[in-house]
């Protein structure tokens, strides 16, 4: 994805509101995923599910790398950015699926 020029040096919320359609919602999705890694981290703790919650921890970690590499992608438009914001964000998503691979599998009744 490319940053058009006028928004080259903006922020978040520029980017949000007057950026074009796509930049906009992956702008929101990220937001979103990083509240949801912050609803995830929580509930881990008050499981007590300590794997889980490590799983959790370096997830969320590597989503807002994520997170402010794609403000850095935003503002400054290096491709570098872009590159590091894929693999926070791939890193991000093996942490989740071990996090799964972890959990007790629900009993039947």
């Amino acid at each position: 994805m490319t940053v058009p020029g006028a928004d080259h040096g903006r922020g978040i919320g520029t980017a949000i509101s007057n950026g074009p359609v796509a930049l906009s919602m992956h702008a929101v999705l990220g937001f979103l995923l990083t509240l949801a890694a912050i609803g995830l981290l929580v509930q881990a703790v008050i499981a007590r599910h300590w794997a889980v919650l490590a799983a959790s921890a370096v997830a969320l970690v590597t989503i807002a790398g994520a997170f402010f590499d794609g403000i850095s992608f935003v503002s400054q438009g290096h491709t570098a950015d872009s590159m590091a914001m894929a693999t926070l964000a791939g890193i991000a998503l093996l942490c989740y699926g071990i996090a799964l691979y972890l959990l007790p599998s629900p009993r039947r009744a």
